[in-house]
């Protein structure tokens, strides 16, 4: 935005002398565009600051653009005016002094290159901007627990330790023992996708605190002793094993 306004400025100041006739050389016109270029960028900022700071105090509206720069920009423009009886002949000379109009056309040509630098190119610098990256949580926090609610009752996910379908029931085996719902396996799957387990065929899911190892087509169990995995998922099952550490 910085850039643009700067360039915005530099092709008034060496356009015909018509437009400042202040200023009728070039030399004197990049003296005082460079010099008034360099005190608008250090003092806007502290200048917005004490803006809001008072503006606050009077009113919630919000303040306009033009309002918020002009006094900044008619304080620079009077400086420059008064430059050369302050500084002698270490500033350029100046053809006549300034009217009214020109504190005007001062403020509107700036005006114009912020509304255009705020309307158009901010937005589009923010549009290119890299997208934020997902704020993780430490690695110490434990994320919440999972629940899985089937037929009107509620468990924890991480109690269940494998889940198989029977006829249009669903009997879990849970660490307080085995219950038998009326429930489908596809919604007990749906529900515990967050909890650490694999469906190793149609009907039957279990977790990862309840396989021990993988032998072959066989799981061995802490409790059901070996069941067998369906021969579509058995890559499935070896790679989960895999991602799991366990023996395969």
């Amino acid at each position: 935005m910085f850039i643009m306004f700067s360039l915005a400025l530099l092709v008034l100041t060496a356009a015909n002398p018509i437009l400042f006739p202040t200023l009728p050389s070039y030399t004197s016109r990049f003296f005082y565009w460079f010099l008034s270029l360099i005190l608008y960028v250090l003092l806007l900022p502290l200048w917005v600051r004490l803006l809001i700071r008072y503006w606050s105090t009077s009113t919630q509206r919000p303040i306009p653009l033009l309002i918020a720069t002009a006094p900044l920009v008619i304080a620079l423009t009077a400086m420059c005016e008064n430059l050369p009886e302050l500084l002698g002949p270490i500033a350029p000379a100046r053809a006549q002094p300034g009217t009214w109009l020109s504190y005007l056309q001062n403020v509107l040509i700036v005006h114009i290159v912020e509304m255009i630098s705020l309307l158009w190119l901010l937005p589009l610098y923010r549009g290119a901007e890299p997208a934020v990256a997902a704020v993780r949580p430490p690695a110490d926090v434990e994320p919440p627990e999972a629940f899985v609610v089937l037929n009107g009752r509620t468990f924890p996910a991480a109690s269940i330790r494998w889940a198989r379908s029977a006829e249009h029931y669903l009997i879990l085996g849970t660490d307080i023992g085995t219950i038998e719902l009326r429930a489908r396996m596809r919604d007990f799957v749906e529900q515990v996708g967050g909890a650490p387990g694999i469906q190793i065929h149609r009907s039957f899911w279990i977790s990862r605190n309840e396989a021990l190892a993988l032998h072959g087509n066989q799981i061995k169990t802490r409790t059901l002793g070996d069941v067998t995995v369906s021969r579509a998922r058995s890559k499935d099952v070896r790679d989960w094993f895999r991602s799991q550490g366990l023996t395969h």
